[in-house]
């Protein structure tokens, strides 16, 4: 596991008889923890992407909101913050000027705060894109909004 100073990674585990779907791995190979003496393993571990996403309050917002990305021109990374006024499934996308979706930064439910999202300028195949115009679109399923922002390399 590896912590990347500021998620809190945990481990740990229910009682027997578990869900009968975890393994463990030995440093060789992976077993089933089929035995009663055997726990379930669960892990919360954070995922690296092209993106970083930061949960930057637990206090719940009045009302939906979307800020522009900030800076503005970028290069070589933005941030986009947003609010929850509640528990959502909410996606971030960013799209180009053809309007053809280049990466994909948030696709999850999320709980009520304010969240700020890094993107660093790079496309789902973890390429740099050129300069240009970009738009970013947060969708909640009730609420879709979409702002412009500016690459300069």
């Amino acid at each position: 596991m590896k912590y990347n100073n500021f998620s809190s990674p945990a481990i740990g585990a229910t009682l027997p008889p578990g869900n009968n779907r975890a393994y463990e791995f030995n440093g060789v190979n992976w077993s089933l923890l089929e035995y009663p003496s055997n726990y379930t393993l669960f892990m919360r571990a954070t995922v690296q992407t092209t993106t970083g996403i930061h949960e930057i309050s637990n206090e719940i917002p009045e009302k939906f909101e979307v800020f522009q990305n900030y800076p503005n021109p970028f290069n070589p990374s933005t941030s986009i913050s947003y609010n929850l006024p509640k528990n959502e499934f909410v996606t971030l996308a960013i799209y180009n000027i053809n309007g053809e979706k280049i990466a994909e930064l948030v696709n999850a439910h999320q709980n009520p705060g304010s969240y700020t999202v890094t993107w660093n300028g790079k496309n789902n195949s973890g390429d740099n894109v050129s300069s240009g115009v970009y738009f970013y679109e947060i969708n909640t399923g009730e609420m879709k909004i979409q702002k412009k922002m500016l690459l300069v390399k």
